[in-house]
């Protein structure tokens, strides 16, 4: 098995990408709404699920319009977008649930570090996804995937669309679960524990890298 490193030339032109659209903003207000990061090819796509212990409803999001009728407080509401092409729809989503516009801001912005944001009505988390391309040889991916906690409510917004967050669906199949039993909170915390858990998975086969290699020296 190969390993595939990226050159110093290759990083200095993803850092000079990045700070060319970093400059993009020079001079505009606070709060501005701009992507800044790697462009992926997936469009704009929202989905919503909505569950109970008796309820579990999957909703394709066609507008924002559709949002505004899934306000139940007897459920607990999860929104997903994948892709950040449409400034649009991210400020739209924003501004119907009353996000600051420098959160917005933010979640369009791809470089930024882990964290965690406390703001009166919510708590804003920013977490940095993983994991491997099977199409090539040995080659990471990685994106930002920010997450929005409220009331009874969860917003992710993802780079691109892919199948990190599969596992979190199969666990809400699970009637009995304790996903089922809790609220918007564990729902967060799942979704967190998700991401993570794809981080051993890169390092297991980096270790079967290293191990492969040791082989070949000896």
């Amino acid at each position: 098995m190969h390993t595939k490193f990226y050159s110093d030339s290759q990083h200095r032109q993803t850092d000079h990408a990045l700070q060319s659209r970093a400059a993009d903003k020079v001079g505009l207000p606070a709060g501005t709404l701009i992507h800044i990061g790697a462009k992926h090819q997936s469009e704009c796509k929202i989905s919503a699920i909505q569950y109970s212990v008796e309820t579990l409803i999957y909703h394709e999001i066609s507008s924002i319009s559709d949002l505004q009728s899934l306000q139940n407080n007897e459920l607990i509401t999860w929104v997903n977008l994948d892709g950040l092409s449409n400034i649009d729809i991210v400020e739209r989503i924003g501004h119907q649930l009353n996000i600051h516009p420098l959160v917005l801001e933010d979640i369009l912005s791809t470089h930024q570090s882990p964290k965690l944001e406390e703001y009166e009505n919510f708590l804003y988390l920013v977490i940095k996804g993983i994991s491997l391309d099977q199409n090539k040889i040995f080659s990471l991916q990685y994106e930002q995937i920010s997450i929005l906690l409220l009331a009874n409510y969860v917003i992710t917004f993802k780079e691109k669309s892919d199948t990190t967050f599969d596992p979190v669906y199969h666990y809400l199949q699970n009637r009995s679960g304790r996903l089922r039993l809790k609220g918007s909170d564990y729902l967060a915390y799942v979704i967190l524990d998700t991401i993570v858990d794809e981080y051993f998975v890169v390092e297991d086969s980096l270790d079967d890298v290293i191990d492969s290699g040791r082989q070949y020296l000896a």
